[in-house]
């Protein structure tokens, strides 16, 4: 259930059991389900990890986290290798940094520099 989109909710003084026969949905493994999608080992620096939220709708790993050595965090993850994933890093703005891979990284810039020469016409 994507509870993101719920709007109103009514809480109810009624008690709900779980049947014994419901059998929930088998967490797949993301190399199970996503084998056609071409991913990249994304590496990020964040300065707001709530700008990660943003990453959600994305195929993407279990991110892992740790610090760099000014104490900032980084974040790796397996990523799909896709405009939406540039567009959510745009939308980010500073508060992610592209670290890796170098490829990704000089992609994304030719891209910024495509936008801003629209707008610099």
């Amino acid at each position: 259930i994507d509870i993101s989109c719920i709007t109103e909710a009514q809480m109810l003084d009624e008690t709900y059991t779980i049947p014994d026969n419901l059998k929930p949905f088998a967490k797949q493994t993301l190399s199970a389900v996503y084998d056609a999608v071409d991913m990249i080992p994304l590496t990020l620096r964040v300065s707001e990890k709530s700008a990660l939220n943003s990453f959600s709708t994305l195929i993407h790993g279990t991110p892992e986290f740790s610090r760099d050595d000014d104490g900032r965090t980084i974040c790796r993850m397996e990523a799909e290798n896709s405009i939406e994933l540039m567009l959510r890093i745009i939308q980010c703005g500073k508060a992610v940094e592209v670290l890796g891979p170098a490829s990704y990284r000089e992609k994304l810039i030719s891209m910024l520099e495509e936008i801003l020469s629209i707008y610099k016409a």
